[in-house]
């Protein structure tokens, strides 16, 4: 099968053992003693014909082109099939399909990001490529998943693929974007650290939902009733209460529009989109109102303007063309994206905040939540946007309903 493999897998064959020296000090500790040669026999088995296939199903491969409505329905007649034993296959199916596409997708990562010029520059992109290497190996190292036992030996592999904190590697990206924030915005490195952000996020969303799914306790991570009113009064809620902590103050939320409309995606996803774009609406709107009585413009006895959300959904198809999408649009009083940050705002470490190591949030200030909730919004179709004029700012994040 050799011939029928895309080059870049076939140059891995060829650098296997050599690869095998890199991560076998990192990945394998000394009361886990593996033989580097069936590192190297599982690598070879991980790029035979039946990876071919996947490779050559878009639908496992591109971010973009991953369904949540297509995973919840498999998702739903794996945990609703009643026999024991047909539901132990389909899982097990499940698991040989994520243990392949897995090493596809790690194997892409890691090779982008041994690509970076500056890597030999930057410790933090050397971390990355070390710990990126690690996971590839265990991955490639595990059994292949044909019984109920080689299938618990897969899943704790995929355990320790949801060990490291995301914030730690969302910390990482912030680093290695301020360090080379000189390139300028849109540089070869953000871009970089976006695809690879995207493609972590796409497996670990097919780990977490492979193992909701063995838990049994829900049909995967994906939600078809997502409700974003409903989403968006939550997520007021706690806004305020950090606003007040850190700030002294915080703005009302006016929420308008549809009440009823659900979307279908990962609700703690769209969870955190919200947050974060209502969490920089109200702190701008606090920070321009003490601006504006510091210059004696305004003051105590003024209240701040309040931040409206807009919740609407277009249920007409214009030209038969384009689905019916749900907008949810936050408008804020607060000055505006400051001069010369609009063109980096969705750049991972790009932030006007300081790093408070009291706030609830540990990622608060180091310049990742916006280009995280891009790529969250952008995950499954959707968009996020910005507009920003002397008054305040608008963020707009539009979704298709059925993802």
């Amino acid at each position: 099968n050799l011939c029928t493999i895309p080059l870049q897998y076939f140059a891995y064959l060829l650098s296997a053992s050599t690869l095998c020296e890199i991560v076998n000090p990192i990945c394998f500790p000394k009361n886990r003693v593996r033989d580097q040669r069936s590192v190297f026999e599982k690598m070879k088995l991980g790029f035979s014909q039946s990876i071919k296939n996947i490779y050559n199903t878009q639908k496992h491969i591109h971010p973009k082109s991953l369904s949540p409505t297509e995973i919840l329905r498999s998702s739903r007649l794996i945990v609703g099939e009643p026999d024991k034993k047909k539901r132990e296959g389909l899982l097990l199916q499940d698991a040989r399909l994520l243990n392949e596409a897995l090493v596809i997708r790690m194997s892409r990562a890691l090779e982008m990001i041994r690509h970076i010029p500056q890597a030999a520059e930057s410790r933090e992109i050397q971390n990355l490529v070390r710990d990126h290497a690690a996971w590839f190996a265990s991955v490639c190292a595990s059994p292949p998943v044909v019984d109920a036992a080689s299938h618990a030996a897969f899943l704790s592999v995929l355990s320790e693929l949801q060990h490291p904190p995301g914030h730690v590697i969302l910390q990482q990206f912030a680093t290695i974007g301020r360090q080379f924030a000189a390139e300028g915005p849109h540089s070869y490195v953000q871009s970089s650290l976006q695809s690879l952000c995207r493609r972590r996020m796409v497996w670990q969303l097919m780990v977490a939902n492979h193992v909701a799914l063995c838990n049994g306790t829900s049909a995967g991570v994906f939600s078809d009733t997502i409700n974003p009113f409903h989403v968006v009064n939550a997520c007021t809620q706690s806004v305020r209460c950090q606003c007040a902590q850190s700030l002294g103050c915080s703005p009302q939320f006016v929420v308008t529009g549809d009440t009823t409309t659900s979307l279908t995606h990962v609700e703690p996803n769209i969870s955190f989109l919200i947050s974060e774009l209502l969490k920089n609406a109200a702190r701008a709107t606090a920070m321009h109102h003490a601006s504006l009585m510091a210059t004696h413009q305004k003051s105590a006895a003024d209240p701040l303007p309040p931040v409206q959300v807009s919740i609407m959904n277009s249920l007409t198809v214009p030209s038969g063309y384009s689905p019916p999408t749900i907008t949810v649009t936050i408008s804020d009083e607060g000055g505006g994206i400051p001069k010369g940050l609009e063109v980096t705002a969705w750049d991972f470490g790009s932030t006007t905040a300081t790093i408070d190591p009291m706030h609830e949030a540990p990622i608060a200030g180091f310049g990742v939540g916006l280009p995280l909730s891009k790529l969250f919004a952008e995950q499954f179709g959707g968009s996020l946007s910005l507009k920003s004029s002397p008054k305040g700012c608008v963020a707009v994040f539009e979704h298709p309903v059925k993802g």
